[in-house]
């Protein structure tokens, strides 16, 4: 499909508006979903469940190049694609993502014997753009083009491993605050910020729990994050998401003044702090 053709959906919108401003019609216009520019409601229609657009969940998969699996005896429902694996059970608002569980607002169903799933938590978990049109009553769909790549980073793939790259170790190795400062020699600073004890090295911060580093331990407090200051992953947050999925939580931070994402990855919780909202990567934080 020509990179043009993603356009064509939104230029018929711009134009039926402006056409429909000029007659004033009145009617409700029927739901309509495109995906990468192909109109599949001409498939099955869309519907509204509690202010949620759901929608076959096989056509939405389709698209995205995704594989799915129905177990109909649990109700479960499999899907996989690239770096993001979904669990989600027929009429439960609890899914697992990569692992770990989530919420969503409206529960897949079942309808006219085909599997129903929320349009924009599916799509931007596949690491889609979800735009929706309420007057013209339309959502706009878009996964990377077939013969484009996820975004992909070594540095992103070892924090899921418990490491941060360029960092000379890992939360995998237990290491205390001791042996760090024997291993690194003195570092650049050292204190305590928020609630955590810090040695702080060219490229890498380490951070150690306060109450055992204050306590009768002393040094001898485990490793449990690691904070990174200059990453080198020209990516904003749209783009992390695509590699990613959908974080837990994002919004901006008046704490690091920037745009923050949350993420869980699996013994690991992962902060990253960009510019803006649509800005690069500025931070990014790993901890246990």
């Amino acid at each position: 499909m020509n990179r043009w053709q993603r356009f064509i959906p939104a230029i018929i919108i711009l134009l039926w508006a402006t056409a429909t401003a000029m007659t004033g019609a009145a009617a409700e216009k029927s739901l309509e979903l495109y995906v990468n520019g192909n109109d599949i409601s001409e498939q099955h229609q869309p519907v509204i469940e509690e202010a949620r657009m759901l929608f076959p969940l096989r056509g939405l998969a389709e698209e995205a190049g995704a594989s799915i699996r129905w177990e109909p005896e649990k109700k479960h429902i499999y899907i996989d694609h690239q770096t993001i694996q979904i669990s989600a059970q027929i009429g439960s608002s609890s899914v697992i993502v990569n692992g770990r569980e989530q919420s969503i607002s409206i529960a897949p169903q079942i309808m006219d014997d085909r599997t129903y799933v929320p349009v924009r938590f599916i799509s931007e978990t596949l690491g889609a753009r979800v735009e929706w049109f309420s007057e013209l009553r339309c959502a706009i769909v878009t996964f990377p083009h077939q013969n484009e790549t996820y975004f992909e980073d070594p540095f992103l793939s070892m924090a899921r491993e418990g490491q941060l790259k360029n960092c000379s170790f890992s939360l995998t190795d237990k290491i205390t605050a001791e042996e760090v400062r024997e291993e690194l020699g003195e570092p650049t600073s050292e204190g305590t910020f928020g609630g955590s004890y810090y040695l702080q090295y060219e490229a890498c911060m380490y951070l150690f729990s306060v109450a055992k580093v204050q306590g009768e331990t002393g040094m001898q407090a485990p490793l449990i994050g690691i904070d990174h200051q200059s990453t080198g992953i020209l990516a904003d947050p749209d783009t992390v998401k695509q590699y990613l999925g959908q974080p837990v939580s994002e919004g901006y931070s008046e704490l690091s003044k920037g745009w923050s994402q949350f993420y869980e990855l699996g013994d690991y919780d992962l902060y990253i702090t960009f510019d803006s909202q649509e800005g690069s990567v500025r931070k990014v934080r790993l901890n246990e």
